[in-house]
């Protein structure tokens, strides 16, 4: 288990390396669209750290919603908490990210009957905390895959949510191959009522079989077919 110690110095050295991944965080680079760059370079930052790329991403998008939280404007009346030394070190060492930075803007107002507790102040500005503003949603989906609807939708390309057709798994196709199997085999029973209803299902099955064109699936199949008829014959014949 890694010790405080080796989290901060692996911290250290993830925002050393972030720096000099623009594509990460600035509009400007050339590479900052190019997503097979920025995937390049969270490759190269979690084989640095013996880290995976997703936590790579979810380090970095902390790091940043942090960030963006401590150098928010406060709103006049909220108070000011003294930082703690983490949180010191996060203003210090993501310094180079507050150009890449925008907040909305703060209320200046609070009504008096209405103050929120500490804990419901700090869920708002959580929630309320300025994203990067050069963050698009293909750059937020790359980067940080848990973002809110809030964070990546805007006011004028806001789109509505399309319901999507229910996949059927493979459990359930297998199921509606055998209903309709047994209604063929219904079928054919009910138009020759006066036939063998065993012929019937076995000229049934041979139909079936012949749809599988795989000879060591269908082979399989007859065998497991004769398996089942000799334990029932001996089921039958032991119950006698």
């Amino acid at each position: 288990m890694a010790t405080r110690t080796d989290t901060e110095i692996m911290e250290a050295r993830l925002v050393e390396l972030w720096q000099f991944h623009a594509c990460l965080y600035d509009v400007s680079s050339s590479t900052y669209h190019d997503r097979y760059a920025r995937l390049k370079s969270l490759e190269e930052i979690a084989n640095e750290l013996h880290l995976t790329v997703n936590e790579v991403k979810v380090k970095l998008a902390s790091l940043r919603t942090q960030y963006g939280k401590l150098i928010r404007p406060k709103a006049s009346g909220s108070g000011h908490k003294p930082l703690s030394s983490k949180q010191q070190w996060i203003v210090r060492h993501l310094e180079f990210l507050k150009t890449h930075v925008t907040h909305r803007s703060p209320q200046t107002t609070l009504r008096t009957d209405t103050v929120p507790d500490e804990d419901t102040t700090d869920s708002l500005e959580e929630d309320q905390m300025g994203e990067l503003s050069t963050i698009d949603q293909e750059q937020l989906a790359d980067i940080c895959p848990t973002s809110s609807p809030d964070t990546v939708e805007t006011g004028s390309s806001i789109r509505p949510n399309v319901k999507k057709s229910k996949k059927t798994t493979p459990e359930e196709n297998i199921e509606t191959a055998k209903l309709e199997l047994l209604k063929q085999v219904q079928s054919t029973l009910s138009a020759s009522a006066n036939a063998d209803s065993d012929d019937i299902f076995g000229q049934q099955v041979a139909v079936e079989l012949r749809n599988i064109k795989d000879k060591t699936l269908k082979l399989r199949v007859k065998r497991k077919i004769m398996n089942m008829l000799y334990d029932m014959q001996e089921e039958e014949q032991g119950s006698l």
